[in-house]
């Protein structure tokens, strides 16, 4: 079974997350959130996610997507989704 990994730049609890994290928690998935830190890289090979949603907010995203570049290095078979709340805003729809 999939093992989702959750990772977040701000250390506070958003609704999406919880929201999706139970969802698959209910179907008997194995979840875990982290936050950005100095041994994330280790923990994160240690857990060995299939798929890491990373959600942020528009300020930090770009902190957070060249964490993902340094993860795909280390994790290269592991998916990367992002999303944030104002994404619908940069779609380029205006």
């Amino acid at each position: 079974m999939a093992r989702p990994l959750f990772i977040q730049d701000i250390e506070y609890e958003f609704q999406g997350v919880m929201y999706i994290s139970s969802i698959l928690k209910e179907n008997n998935y194995e979840c875990k959130l982290l936050f950005l830190q100095k041994d994330l890289i280790k923990k994160i090979v240690d857990y060995a996610p299939d798929l890491i949603f990373f959600y942020t907010m528009t300020v930090s995203h770009k902190k957070l997507i060249d964490t993902a570049r340094i993860i795909k290095n280390h994790q290269p078979k592991t998916n990367n989704c992002f999303w944030w709340p104002a994404c619908n805003i940069l779609s380029g729809n205006d």
